[in-house]
């Protein structure tokens, strides 16, 4: 069964994943210091960082629902599509705004 991406949704999710600090603290900062270090050693893979990334958007999904709607519903409030769609988003932001340009924790 394919899901498709809500877009509303998927851009609710990243600009709560970019704007919660238990998130950026948790989990994007760790995401970004380790993908930094692949990237300095030449191992930067975008399959293995977009990985990374879903699981930023999954904590974050968990925390939006626990926060505004029913906490055992966040799969069916996003989506897998709708993650995946949100951690490619994330993957390229932060790689062209902290990866690319070597930023050092």
């Amino acid at each position: 069964m394919k899901t498709t991406i809500d877009q509303a949704a998927a851009r609710e999710l990243e600009l709560y994943a970019e704007n919660t600090r238990r998130i950026y603290d948790a989990y994007t900062v760790p995401t970004i210091r380790n993908l930094t270090r692949k990237a300095k050693a030449g191992k930067y893979d975008k399959a293995k960082a977009c990985k990374a990334w879903e699981y930023v958007a999954e904590a974050a999904a968990k925390l939006y629902c626990e926060e505004f709607a029913e906490p055992t519903a966040w799969h069916v409030v996003f989506n897998a599509a709708t993650r995946r769609a949100v951690a490619a988003s994330l993957e390229a932001s932060y790689k062209a705004e902290y990866i690319d340009t070597g930023w050092e924790a």
